[in-house]
């Protein structure tokens, strides 16, 4: 039998939306209960807080620094530490080459966002599966995270690497930012907050 729309309360795994009309009921007789969030047994805590709002605000913040403020010009200045004056100008390459860095920012922002909450919203309480679709997206970020820290640490000149005195706010910003998630990540995978999956005849 197919399921039909949730009638008296709203429901996380409801395949039906409420209503504007469902919604202001429910706030107006218990809005604390209404405002809750989905359970998220597979992301819970600061996990879901992290990957879910932190890090894609993060993400989408910095395409907006790469297309408007400070703009391309000063985050390519910044990119290596240098007592050097901002340019004026920067060259059509370097600038094409910036806008796509903020558009894999906000490619990354916006698809993390969009597939954690599928797998909270769509997925339901359904555990195994939930943990299975945020395994597949944290294994290629941290492969990303690892292979970003790297680039960054070789790329900068000299001895600086080893100099963290000397780094600037996007240097230490690339590098401890990234360091953070990936001990998040990491972590996660190990199982460490994170609820038991126990297989079930449903799950398979």
């Amino acid at each position: 039998m197919a399921s039909g729309p949730c009638r008296h309360t709203y429901h996380a795994r409801c395949n039906h939306p409420p209503s504007a009309r469902l919604i202001a009921v429910h706030l107006a007789n218990d809005p604390i209960e209404m405002l809750k969030l989905p359970s998220f047994p597979a992301l819970p805590g600061l996990y879901s807080l992290t990957f879910m709002y932190l890090e894609p605000i993060f993400a989408i913040g910095g395409a907006v620094n790469l297309f408007k403020f400070p703009g391309p010009i000063e985050w390519h200045h910044s990119l290596v530490p240098t007592s050097d004056p901002v340019p004026t100008s920067l060259d059509p390459g370097n600038t094409m080459s910036l806008y796509h860095l903020g558009c894999t920012y906000l490619l990354m922002g916006l698809a993390g966002n969009s597939v954690l909450r599928f797998a909270r919203n769509r997925l339901g309480d359904g555990l195994v599966a939930q943990r299975r679709l945020v395994g597949a997206y944290m294994v290629p970020m941290i492969v990303s995270d690892v292979v970003l820290i790297l680039a960054t640490l070789l790329a900068l000149p000299g001895r600086m690497a080893l100099e963290p005195s000397s780094w600037n706010f996007l240097t230490h910003a690339n590098i401890w930012m990234t360091v953070v998630l990936l001990a998040m990540r990491l972590s996660w995978v190990a199982g460490v907050g994170v609820a038991e999956a126990s297989l079930k005849p449903s799950d398979n």
